[in-house]
């Protein structure tokens, strides 16, 4: 709960302005504004997860301009904000913890440790370094924060490893291969790149607070 008060604060402090404005009406108004830009008369549309919530509205909003809509995995409007990140926070956790064991019984390989705490604690470092200093990766700049939000990948244990390895390298000045093996020095990195973890950063704009619904 801490870090997500410290994270509401930057982006209070970033973009408070502009988050009032980030809701569902007012991204389905975008999305009516693209079709009209368009010249046409009705949209079709295909959303997933938070995207079936938005595509609910653009219903509600404006009926007879819509086509042919496809909602898929529906997410629940009510829960969406704090149910989701607060499900995800403890499946991450579990997931984390089992995938220690997988590199650990392969550090041969990658180098990440003998035991799952050498593991666990070759992840966190390069978090707490990243959380003073953003590391360079993929192109873009990651914070701790933005390491944090892939914790998707853990649910596979070799598609965590490769990442991991690269990110070790990473956090030491190196550019790591495919196989997470450094390779010289890093290149500079691109204003125009989209950081990876904007998918995360646009859901937790449009549930800011914790304990209040989503905004439509």
């Amino acid at each position: 709960m801490g870090r997500a008060r410290t994270v509401a604060a930057k982006c209070r402090a970033a973009a408070g302005d502009a988050l009032r404005h980030l809701t569902n009406r007012n991204t389905a108004r975008d999305m009516d504004a693209i079709r009209a830009a368009l010249g046409e008369e009705k949209i079709s549309y295909l959303g997933m997860s938070h995207g079936t919530c938005l595509g609910a509205v653009y219903t509600q909003l404006f009926p007879r301009r819509t086509d042919r809509f496809v909602l898929d995995s529906a997410a629940d409007p009510a829960g969406y904000g704090r149910g989701m990140f607060l499900a995800k926070a403890e499946r991450a956790e579990t997931a984390f913890t089992r995938w220690t064991r997988w590199p650990a019984r392969r550090h041969t390989t990658f180098g990440l440790g003998r035991t799952p705490a050498e593991v666990r604690n070759t992840f966190w470092n390069p978090v707490a370094r990243a959380d003073a200093t953003p590391v360079e990766d993929g192109g873009a700049l990651l914070t701790g924060d933005g390491i944090r939000t892939r914790r998707a990948v853990f649910a596979r244990v070799q598609k965590a490893a490769v990442p991991v390895a690269g990110l070790k390298e990473t956090a030491d000045g190196k550019k790591p291969t495919a196989s997470g093996q450094a390779r010289g020095p890093l290149p500079p990195t691109s204003a125009g790149d989209v950081p990876p973890d904007n998918e995360d950063a646009s859901a937790m704009a449009y549930w800011p607070r914790a304990d209040s619904p989503p905004r439509t």
